[in-house]
């Protein structure tokens, strides 16, 4: 959901704090319904875990990226024994084939690398926004519960 939603709840929930009725002697406490209090609320925590879903959805399929990485790799890695094995029966070109399985292995262990590091680097980047929303969303509902006790003080 969008930021724009959460703060939509957030003025539901400040409009229906207005709106109650001041408690007799008290102009500070007010009357509210608490069962729309606790429906807003139960939305709002409906609304955060999604961005977590996103999250986990994340590492999921950076996890499925490297498991093909992986399969690709033993692939290879079995296409360059068989190759060897066909070839085995003169010295030189079993020497030549296990050479060129040698090579295939360390380039398909760099392309994993190489491919584990971008999905981390982007895993990373998406929790470093996703942290950076979830900052910014804790300091505007810690600047709406300050407004809100400044404003409805006993």
């Amino acid at each position: 959901m969008e930021e724009s939603y959460i703060f939509g709840l957030l003025d539901d929930l400040a409009d229906l704090i207005d709106q109650g009725k001041a408690s007799f002697g008290n102009a500070q406490r007010r009357t509210i319904d608490a069962n729309r209090a606790l429906d807003i609320i139960d939305e709002i925590r409906d609304t955060l875990p999604r961005e977590l879903v996103d999250a986990r959805r994340i590492v999921h399929t950076r996890d499925d990226i490297l498991a093909a990485a992986d399969q690709e790799a033993n692939r290879i890695i079995d296409d360059a024994e068989k190759q060897a094995a066909t070839i085995a029966s003169e010295q030189e070109i079993v020497r030549l084939a296990e050479q060129e399985r040698d090579r295939v292995l360390a380039d398909a262990q760099e392309k994993e690398l190489d491919l584990r590091y971008g999905a981390y680097k982007y895993t990373d980047d998406v929790f470093a926004q996703l942290e950076n929303n979830l900052n910014k969303l804790l300091d505007n509902v810690a600047r709406c519960r300050q407004s809100l006790n400044e404003n409805h003080q006993p």
